[in-house]
């Protein structure tokens, strides 16, 4: 897997090359092949074949009529930081992840990146947390982030310390992501394993909050050194059984602060 402070040396190519430049420049990409043919339309659908791949580019890309076809994407990025990544690369490993699933229609895929690509900045944050984390943290803790453990405990990044486990959750401090993550805790996902869940919502326009590398909002040092002493003092924690009871405002006034849930 690639280092985060790798893929932040990467993001200052990413920022001078446009999204054609970056799928031509992939040695990794047959440009003689159909999933070559179909990246290039589907930039162009998708208004991203001359801008630059910077993180506002992911940011304001439209929400169309997307076919809900099952294509993991924490697969599709984590596999593919294992050797290189770029904003162009992703969308072409989603357009060959469709066609190998019998999608054809150009516009269904089109929408399809659009989803994908609108998370593709979330993953870049979960690795960069998690690698501030494990700095800040002692010895005594250990950090995991991927893919089966984000489906198995529903949770981003798996912090273990001697006797507890505590499971993070990355999410914008938006409508959209505060009604995300009260369907992950009390929705229709699957049951949330025992332990403590820290909650770590961010808002990407607030700069106190954020770290702007290029365009991709990172978590910033001051909000990480809270998180970690949250982590240690266990402050402003809440039991499951009683969130269960909360109107959904209480709720939603909860999940949009830093804090842990015990289950």
């Amino acid at each position: 897997m690639q280092d985060i402070q790798k893929i932040r040396k990467y993001m200052e190519i990413w920022k001078e090359q446009n999204y054609q430049q970056g799928i031509d420049y992939c040695s990794l990409v047959d440009k003689k092949g159909k999933t070559y043919e179909y990246v290039v339309e589907i930039l162009n659908i998708q208004k991203l074949t001359s801008k630059k791949m910077d993180g506002d580019s992911v940011t304001k890309i439209p929400r169309k009529e997307e076919k809900k076809m099952r294509v993991r994407f924490t697969d599709i990025f984590w596999n593919s930081t294992g050797s290189f990544i770029s904003p162009a690369y992703y969308v072409a490993l989603i357009v060959d992840e469709c066609i190998k699933k019998g999608e054809l229609k150009i516009d269904n895929i089109a929408g399809i990146v659009g989803r994908g690509l609108r998370a593709f900045p979330s993953f870049l944050r979960e690795m960069d947390l998690a690698n501030k984390v494990s700095i800040r943290l002692s010895e005594n803790f250990s950090i995991e982030s991927n893919p089966e453990q984000d489906i198995k405990n529903h949770t981003d990044i798996l912090i273990r310390q001697i006797k507890e486990i505590i499971g993070s959750g990355l999410y914008q401090k938006s409508t959209r992501g505060l009604e995300n993550i009260d369907d992950k805790f009390f929705g229709k996902r699957g049951e949330i394993p025992d332990g403590y869940h820290l909650l770590c919502p961010i808002d990407i326009n607030v700069e106190e909050d954020t770290e702007d590398i290029y365009g991709w909002r990172f978590y910033s040092d001051k909000y990480v050194d809270n998180l970690c002493n949250l982590i240690y003092t266990h402050e402003n924690i809440k039991l499951y059984k009683d969130i269960l009871e909360w109107d959904t405002c209480r709720k939603k006034k909860y999940f949009s602060k830093m804090g842990i849930i015990k289950k």
